[in-house]
């Protein structure tokens, strides 16, 4: 084994560890998140929406930090286990470290690799998605004048500081709101 194979395997061992601990850790924090958000149910929806992002960023959080600490726990055993070898069995006989480390098993090799092809096709969705909502902002034509008159007076209700863009489209049925940072 070469050091980038070791490496490599080392980090796949790692993200089947993290993939494996994410799932009672997702659980704890999503029921979590339920219990406080029952708690809180007579709350403002602000409070409630502030909630549920704390339990998100949680989430987002819970497997970099587990990635982290699984880095940390393979440092500590590895600089073990080079002073062991160092100290306690003669030079000739010592084996380099890259034979040390153990080979990860098929199903954790399976596990990361079901999950990397995951990711690449939630990113996927995510990228069609983005394509979709550039053409609909595109090909969008502004509303008339009576349905802006109206969105302006349940605005001013509302108390809202900005006027949504409100536009029509042949290929949306229902009314929707499309964009993250502009919606429309």
């Amino acid at each position: 084994m070469n050091n980038l194979s070791v490496l490599v395997s080392s980090v796949a061992a790692d993200l089947a560890m993290v993939l494996l601990h994410f799932l009672w850790q997702g659980a704890l924090i999503a029921g979590t998140t339920w219990i406080v958000l029952r708690i809180a149910r007579r709350t403002r929806p602000t409070t409630r929406y502030v909630l549920v992002l704390l339990g998100s960023a949680l989430c987002a959080l819970a497997p970099i930090a587990t990635f982290v600490e699984l880095q940390w726990q393979g440092r500590a055993v590895e600089s073990t286990t080079v002073t062991a070898v160092s100290s306690n069995v003669a030079p000739a006989t010592a084996l380099p470290l890259n034979e040390t480390i153990p080979s990860v098993p098929v199903w954790r090799q399976a596990l990361v690799a079901v999950w990397l092809l995951g990711v690449c096709l939630m990113a996927a969705r995510l990228l069609i998605g983005w394509c979709t909502v550039h053409r609909l902002r595109r090909r969008a034509v502004p509303a008339e004048n009576d349905i802006l008159d109206l969105v302006a007076s349940y605005a001013a209700r509302m108390r809202m500081r900005r006027l949504p863009r409100i536009a029509i489209s042949s290929r949306v049925a229902e009314a929707m709101v499309v964009g993250l940072f502009r919606p429309m």
